[in-house]
């Protein structure tokens, strides 16, 4: 298993747990926050950036999967709000790679992964084109005019997706 860890900072040595500052999530244990392999692709943007990523899920019907997929040349979609292309264009991430032996599974949907002891990365990779890396993952970036027109949709779909910074969405 490999666990990750996205930032915008390229000079992180060790990473120290922390509270969380979202308190949706259930946990209020200072921790390390991770994510799996398959779920990086959620966080390669902005950090800042909302997004919706959606994916095809073992659930996923195939009316919704024809209707939100497109394609099956895919693995997921992410849909951005258009006003963050150029951030996205100019945005270099650093990928933090973990020992995942502390880690242990918070949400597999989303595949975050917590450790609640001091994390040192086992190596660090720059990724200067979030497109190149997204496409890279068969992921699909659609740019959207208003993010909050696509919740309730894929809400109410049968998708396996991810919500994430949408109190940076246009109202």
């Amino acid at each position: 298993m490999q666990l990750y860890h996205a930032s915008q900072d390229g000079n992180i040595s060790v990473f120290e747990p922390r509270l969380p500052t979202k308190v949706d999530l259930g946990n209020n244990k200072a921790v390390v926050w991770a994510v799996s392999a398959p779920r990086l692709y959620n966080y390669l943007l902005p950090r800042d950036c909302p997004r919706i990523s959606f994916f095809k899920a073992a659930t996923t019907s195939d009316a919704d999967a024809d209707k939100f997929m497109l394609t099956d040349a895919i693995y997921a979609v992410i849909l951005v709000e258009q006003q963050w292309l150029k951030a996205i264009l100019e945005t270099t991430l650093y990928l933090y790679e973990f020992d995942p032996t502390h880690f242990y599974l918070l949400d597999d949907n989303a595949g975050y992964y917590l450790s609640e002891q001091r994390e040192y990365p086992l190596c660090m990779q720059p990724v200067t084109d979030l497109f190149a890396a997204l496409f890279l993952a068969q992921v699909e970036i659609r740019l959207v005019q208003r993010l909050k027109d696509y919740v309730h949709p894929i809400l109410h779909s049968s998708l396996g997706f991810s919500m994430i910074r949408m109190q940076n969405a246009k109202p």
